[in-house]
């Protein structure tokens, strides 16, 4: 059908779909950049309508305050125009100039348009917190509340927080179902590491629910992140990431970097935060019927007295009394891949390496092992983007949860350390530090490199580049 929209000075005619969502879609797109204050009118076969497009306070938007959209229905003879159906729909305006980190979720319904909005991470009752419609719309302005929150910097994050991707079978990972029980172990250890998942994401997350696609877009933006050599350009990609990782903050400012020496912290912060938010969203693989870590490939025991006699030994004496639990850990895929990077780069040395990492990161690394950083060098990797251990336990150890520790700021009363079994071959040694690749270690017939103890480094250090190059034996707990 044929229809007239007109603003101001601004007429045009145009052809559209002859529904309600395809009417009011075209004249809502007409809102993002209307001046304030204004009058738009309809005309259509089936009747006009007329909106008054007006301010209902201000926000601030590279550096100049403008008014704030809100569009009121003044008439409306259309009548007749076959209806609609309408989906749900999450909207997100993070804007530090204004101090805005604020949701909007629209849902349709039989009697119109319900919505619940406020302020990320605040709680009903709370000035500005969540709130719902006291009375909801009419249906048919579905688009004109839509493109009126998108003209206030509102992002349409709908596939992010609402839509749930399909979930395909994969043959590989799709695990048998058994008739033994659960182990308890496993399972206990299972629940516990998403625990210390889910409290972090309590703690500075704004949504409980997390959804898989968050998880994946949040590494995205985080990944951009780390390719930014500039402020500005750091925080527009951190912008970005806080629009589907929505943090706690009284300040959106306080979340962002002063300047390049804030960058490593930033990303640390957030890469534990996307770690935590995989074990939130984790639902096991497709096919599974346990709780536990078998769900996942994992198998997971309580070590013998003579494996657990093999760490104790190689752990520092002043951890051994720290020492509550050993767990003999088989990540079956990984293992099958370490042991095929063995063979394949004919190794035969093979190292016993500690590993440390925070509580909440646990459930990923034994999940998906441990992953190559692509953000090492802006968070100050010395020796580049590869996976870091050591001979040294002490050396691990502060990079745990525990109280006290250093690299961590470890505040918590348990703490966790992996050993694992790594493809030392013939090491390249180093006593500076330097950015190496797994290129430029296999052109010159090495595996990985040892960096030295000495001016640069306090403790020896280990890097590898290849994610096959590793494999978990033991998780380690502390008290």
């Amino acid at each position: 059908m044929k229809i007239n929209i007109s603003w101001n000075e601004n007429s045009y005619s145009t052809e559209v779909e002859e529904n309600e969502s395809a009417l009011y879609k075209e004249v809502a797109q007409n809102l993002v950049d209307m001046a304030i204050p204004n009058k738009l009118q309809v005309s259509t076969p089936y009747g006009d309508a007329t909106f008054s497009v007006g301010g209902r306070g201000t926000f601030v938007k590279d550096g100049i305050r403008r008014p704030s959209m809100y569009v009121k229905e003044v008439r409306n003879s259309i009548y007749g125009l076959p209806s609609s159906t309408y989906k749900p729909v999450y909207l997100v305006c993070v804007n530090p100039e204004s101090n805005n980190n604020k949701f909007y979720h629209m849902k349709p319904g039989p009697n119109g348009l319900d919505a619940t909005y406020g302020r990320q991470g605040s709680e009903r009752g709370e000035r500005y917190g969540v709130t719902d419609l006291t009375k909801p719309y009419p249906s048919h302005l579905y688009w004109i509340r839509y493109y009126e929150k998108l003209s206030k910097c509102y992002e349409d994050k709908t596939k992010t927080y609402l839509e749930s991707p399909e979930i395909k079978p994969d043959t590989k990972k799709i695990v048998k179902k058994s008739s033994g029980k659960v182990n308890p172990v496993s399972a206990q250890l299972y629940q516990r590491l998403k625990d210390y998942a889910h409290h972090v994401v309590d703690q500075r997350l704004t949504n409980v629910h997390v959804t898989e696609a968050q998880v994946k877009q949040s590494r995205r933006f985080l990944n951009e992140m780390g390719k930014r050599k500039t402020v500005k350009g750091f925080n527009a990609q951190l912008l970005n990431l806080l629009t589907v990782c929505p943090h706690k903050c009284r300040h959106v400012k306080d979340l962002l970097a002063q300047t390049t020496a804030d960058f490593p912290d930033i990303m640390a912060r957030e890469e534990n935060l996307i770690a935590a938010m995989e074990a939130v969203a984790n639902k096991g693989f497709l096919g599974a019927d346990r709780v536990d870590f078998s769900s996942l490939g994992v198998e997971v025991y309580i070590a013998t007295d003579k494996q657990k006699q093999q760490v104790l030994s190689l752990l520092s004496d002043s951890l051994k009394g720290k020492v509550k639990e050993i767990y003999r850990v088989i990540p079956k895929e990984q293992q099958k891949r370490f042991d095929n990077y063995l063979k394949k780069n004919q190794i035969k040395k093979v190292k016993q390496l500690w590993h440390g990492s925070r509580n909440e990161n646990w459930f990923s690394i034994l999940k998906n092992g441990l992953v190559l950083n692509p953000n090492a060098k802006i968070t100050g990797k010395m020796f580049g983007k590869g996976i870091y251990f050591a001979p040294s336990s002490m050396k691990s150890w502060n990079y745990t949860s525990y109280y006290g520790t250093s690299w961590a700021n470890g505040n918590a009363d348990t703490g966790f350390m992996g050993l694992y079994a790594t493809a030392y071959g013939n090491p390249l040694d180093v006593y500076t530090s330097g950015n190496y690749t797994q290129r430029t270690l296999t052109t010159r017939g090495y595996n990985c490199v040892h960096a030295h103890a000495g001016s640069a480094l306090r403790n020896d250090e280990i890097i590898y580049y290849h994610e096959d190059a590793m494999v978990c034996n033991y998780i380690v707990e502390f008290v």
